[in-house]
């Protein structure tokens, strides 16, 4: 039991964590990431990405391949 409440303490913590990221890399305040939010944001907090990069994050956070980062 104490096992399925700290797992369910960290969900929690991951999804609040989710929250806040998805908000401060929101640059348009549609509720979802883009890649050009993606790329414009990254570098506010010391980070860039090549073009290609950027197209492997995008793979691996949007699996409906839609575009946006929900």
């Amino acid at each position: 039991r104490c096992l399925c409440e700290s797992v369910c303490v960290l969900q929690s913590i991951i999804a609040a964590f989710s929250s806040v990221v998805l908000s401060a890399l929101d640059l348009s305040g549609n509720g979802w990431i883009t890649r050009d939010d993606l790329a414009s944001a990254l570098p506010s907090i010391g980070m860039t990405l090549e073009p290609t990069q950027l197209d492997q994050v995008m793979l691996l956070l949007d699996p409906d391949r839609d575009g946006r980062i929900k």
